[in-house]
Parts: C-alpha cells; sequence; structure tokens
C-alpha cells in the first residue's frame, strides 16, 4: 500500500507534462496496456531461458482504472540463475496514462525495497533505495521507453546479518530516443553512479569511487527487425544450452563423449555468432559506449606484512564504437586512458612505472558486410568438406588485402602515449590498405620516447638489484628493444625520435634508412639522448 502510494505521488508530479490532453480511461486501453506487460514478461522468460536462467512469476497482472490513469500490478517477479540462485525482485508497481499521440504512454514506476538475493542455503544480501522517482514515455512502436528519467538515492547492499557491503549515494538516468521518416530510431542514454563505496565483510579492504558516467548511443535503430533477430539468436542460444547441459551431464557421469555432438555444438555455436553480427546490421547503423570513472581508489592490508596497501587514479575513460553498420564500410573506434596512478607504499621502480596512458585506434572503411560475408561462405565450404578448411582460410586470407585497398581502409593510431615525470613515449600514425604493397599495406609511424637514455639506465640499475631471475628477464627484453631504438632513432633535443614507413615496394624505413641495414649497424648510430 505505501509503494502504491509513494508511486501515485510520482505519477502526480509528471503530470503537468500531458495535463494538456484529456484522456479517456476505458477497457480498450487495459487491454492494450495488458499485451505491453504480458509480451514483455514472455520476452524476458525467454531471454533468461536461453541463457540458463529463469523468470519466475506469482500472481497475476493487474491492471485497474483509476479516473485518470491506468495502475498496473506486475505479478512478484523471481530471476533464478541456476544451482539455487537468485533474486528476489517483488511487486513492480507502474502506473500509465495515454499522450496525445498514438502509442504512446506516460509512465511512473517503483522498483521494490529491498532486492534480495539467495544461494541454495537461504539469504545471502539485501539491496535497500531510500529514494527513488522514474517515470518516462513509452512507445509501442519502439518495445520501450522513447524518453525516461530516473534519480535513485541513499542506497546500500547489506549481508544477511545487516554487515553494510556497499554504499551508493545516487544514480541517475536519462534516456532520450526519436524516429525518423522511415520509424529509425537515434538517441542516448546517459548513466550517472556517485559516492560508491565497497567493503568486504571483514572491513580490511575497500573500493571506492567518486563517480562513473557512461553514455551509450544509438543510430538507426529498427525495432522490427531487432525483435526478430533477437528471436532467431535466442532459440539458437537455448538449443545450445540444452546441448551443452547434457553433454556436462555425461561428463558428470562419466559416459562416453560423442564426438559428432561436439562438433555439431561447435558448428552451432558460429552459426549463433552470425546470426548475431547479423543482428547488429540489420537492426542499427551505429553503436557506441563511453564509460568514464573519477576518483577512483582501492585500499587494503597485505597478508604477508600486513601493511596498508592503496593504488588510486584520477581518471579512466573508455570509448569504443561502430559506426555504418548498414553501409557498404563501417568506422570502428577504440580509446582507452588513464591518469593520476599513484600506488602506496612508493614502488622501487616508480620511475618507470607510468602515471598516465593513452591509447586511440580508429578503425575506418570497415567492409564490414563482405567481410562478413566471406566468413558465411568459408563456414559454409568448411561443412560441406572439413578436409579443405585450412585451405579455405588461407583463400580468405590472400583476397583480404584486395577487399581493404578496394574500400579505401585505414588504421589511424593518434594521441597515444605512456608517461610519467621521468619520460613520454608517443606513437602516432596511419596505415592504409594497398594492392600495389608487397605487404598489402602502406603508411607510416612514428615513435617519440623523451629521457631515453635515463629509461635505460634505470633499468639497468633495476636488474642489478633484482633477484627474481623471470623479472630479470622480462627486464631484459625491454631493455633490448630500448637499446634497438636508441641505436636506430634520431635525436631531436630531449626525445629519441623513430619514423617507420611502410612503402609501396614492401620496404620498412626507419628515417628513411633502410629497417634492415640499421638494425645491423650499417648506418651511423643515433647518438644518446642527453
Amino acid at each position: 500500500m505505501l509503494t502504491r502510494i509513494a508511486l501515485t505521488l510520482c505519477f502526480i508530479a509528471l503530470l503537468p507534462l500531458t495535463a494538456h490532453a484529456k484522456v479517456e480511461i476505458n477497457d480498450e486501453g487495459a487491454s492494450r496496456l495488458k499485451a505491453i506487460f504480458s509480451d514483455y514478461l514472455d520476452t524476458q522468460k525467454t531471454a533468461l531461458a536461453a541463457q540458463g536462467g529463469e523468470l519466475i512469476t506469482e500472481g497475476e497482472l493487474l491492471i485497474e482504472q483509476a479516473d485518470s490513469y491506468y495502475a498496473i500490478t506486475m505479478p512478484s517477479v523471481t530471476i533464478g540463475m541456476g544451482e539455487g540462485a537468485k533474486i528476489k525482485l517483488g511487486l513492480i508497481a507502474v502506473n500509465a496514462i495515454p499522450t496525445d499521440k498514438e502509442h504512446e504512454w506516460k509512465m511512473s514506476l517503483s522498483i521494490p525495497t529491498p532486492l534480495m538475493f539467495h544461494s541454495k542455503k537461504g539469504e545471502l544480501f539485501r539491496f535497500n533505495i531510500g529514494e527513488q522517482k522514474a517515470g518516462g514515455v513509452y512507445n509501442e512502436k519502439l518495445n520501450s521507453y522513447s524518453s525516461f528519467a530516473s534519480i535513485y538515492k541513499n542506497m546500500n547492499l547489506e549481508s544477511a546479518s545487516g554487515e553494510e557491503l556497499m554504499t551508493l549515494d545516487k544514480i541517475i538516468a536519462k534516456t532520450q530516443y526519436a524516429p525518423d521518416e522511415n520509424d529509425k530510431w537515434s538517441g542516448d542514454a546517459k548513466f550517472n553512479f556517485s559516492g560508491l563505496s565497497i567493503k568486504d565483510a571483514k572491513d580490511v579492504s575497500s573500493i571506492n569511487i567518486g563517480s562513473i558516467s557512461a553514455l551509450a548511443e544509438l543510430g538507426g535503430f529498427d525495432p522490427v527487425v531487432y525483435k526478430s533477430a533477437q528471436e532467431k539468436v535466442l532459440s539458437q542460444l537455448e538449443d545450445m544450452n540444452k546441448e551443452m547441459d547434457a553433454l556436462r551431464k555425461a561428463m558428470k557421469d562419466g559416459t562416453e563423449l560423442d564426438q559428432s555432438k561436439i562438433k555439431g555444438l561447435e558448428e552451432k555455436s558460429e552459426k549463433m555468432m552470425t546470426s548475431t553480427l547479423d543482428l547488429m546490421l540489420k537492426a542499427m547503423n551505429k553503436s557506441t559506449l563511453t564509460l568514464s570513472v573519477k576518483d577512483f581508489g582501492i585500499e587494503g592490508v597485505d597478508k604477508k606484512t600486513g601493511k596498508n596497501n592503496a593504488l588510486s587514479l584520477g581518471n579512466i575513460l573508455f570509448n569504443a564504437g561502430i559506426d555504418g553498420l548498414k553501409d557498404d564500410k563501417a568506422d570502428i573506434i577504440y580509446a582507452l586512458s588513464f591518469d593520476g596512478l599513484n600506488i602506496d607504499p612508493i614502488p622501487a621502480n616508480s620511475e618507470l612505472m607510468p602515471s598516465k596512458f593513452k591509447t586511440q585506434l580508429k578503425l575506418n572503411h570497415l567492409p564490414i558486410n563482405q567481410l562478413i560475408d566471406m566468413g558465411k561462405n568459408a563456414m559454409a565450404a568448411k561443412a560441406e568438406n572439413p578436409d579443405a578448411g585450412g585451405m579455405i582460410a588461407m583463400r580468405s586470407l590472400m583476397s583480404l588485402p584486395q577487399i581493404l585497398a578496394n574500400a579505401g581502409t585505414t588504421l589511424t593510431l593518434t594521441d597515444s602515449y605512456l608517461a610519467n615525470d621521468t619520460y613520454n613515449a608517443k606513437i602516432d600514425g596511419e596505415v592504409k590498405a594497398s594492392t600495389t604493397s608487397m605487404i598489402g599495406a602502406v603508411g607510416d609511424m612514428t615513435l617519440d620516447v623523451s629521457n631515453l637514455s635515463k629509461i635505460i639506465s634505470l633499468i639497468n640499475t633495476q636488474m642489478s638489484q633484482e633477484t627474481d631471475q623471470s623479472k630479470v628477464g622480462k627486464a631484459q627484453a625491454l631493455l633490448s628493444q630500448l637499446q634497438l631504438l636508441q641505436q636506430i632513432g634520431r635525436v631531436e633535443g630531449n626525445s629519441t625520435v623513430a619514423k617507420f614507413e611502410l612503402n609501396e615496394q614492401g620496404q620498412t624505413l626507419v628515417n628513411g634508412q633502410d629497417l634492415k641495414e640499421a638494425m645491423s649497424g650499417s648506418v651511423e648510430p643515433a647518438a644518446a639522448a642527453q
């Protein structure tokens, strides 16, 4: 009752956004809502079953008509995760009112609290939510919310005995999607978690995070194609899980495994991967994710020494995505960076340890549809003639340079570095597929390392003090590479620079000289950095 009262108050707060629209609450609307929520529950049951889980519902889906809105009470929901593990969600309550647009509903919802986590032995944890407010516009064509806003405050995770294991100050989530004239949807979802603290039951170690922000962008999304493709993938996954369960049972019983079934399972796995790729290609044109973490810290006690250890990072940034899935050529991005690395106690090799790092890769004009078709054809040919699998793979590999060159595929590495107060190692460049080059690519890459001589000196000192031979071997391997760079690079002020070129003749040049000659010492070695 309290949940329903709180939800009604939350819903009233959302009503001004659609107060201008006079709506009729009737049996037809109730029937449409029942179909929406029934379909949602059925889809979740299928998805969980395909992954070896289970969605258990108790009670009925109730749609009640109030004077100006519909009150929906979903069945009590429990998510089973196998071997007795489960999450009890309980009753989820939703209030809904139709907007002045067809197929749209303004909804507010309330998540039951606490959420209960169980193992086969009993309760493990409970997740408590202090305050919550959530609602948005549900679109029947999208099969989801076209816009949504929620805020959750004062959350914590407790053990069954009442020990606080995690606290979370706030979660804010916002989504906004809109269709084009062809009912293809584009938009983004934004999430922010702040004030996260996790500790173990003995209060010996902890993880603290100031904030986590996520931005997920979607472009050209087709909900009809997605639903169809999703059903196909889930059906294949469910079939595979049944066969895997049978094989696991046979292994447990000591029964001799049927090799033909194992081979058949491998083939089904390949087909499912292909279906998943088809889902991406057909259902959307763009998908990207940007994840930002601020003020990350880990603290604990060393079991051997009993001393406190700590590691912290000021910022962590991750970005990955693909654009142009429905076009002949797609662009793929990948970036990862961190800064402000600090370790306490300070390690012996702190002058070599990077305090900041960044890598940023872009793969442009990738003929992804053509490559996937090539993979499909290779798998089909291998299935018909397994003995020729190696030859088929070789033919595909030989045709790859031509395909990439025709598409104008390029790989770009920009603004990438590894650095601290002692040194800065930077690398930038671009490689392009080419049919005229003997190795199938042309391009250049520049490596710029400051204070190289000091780095070499520090490694030598570290090796002289190290007693662990495996660490000495790794240090020696790194030292050999740096000494080679010192030999072939050119000195520019405080930096040693090596510009590598792949030319049309298949040669690899470094600073205009043939790399083989530079490595053999046939050219004048570069002066050491001062």
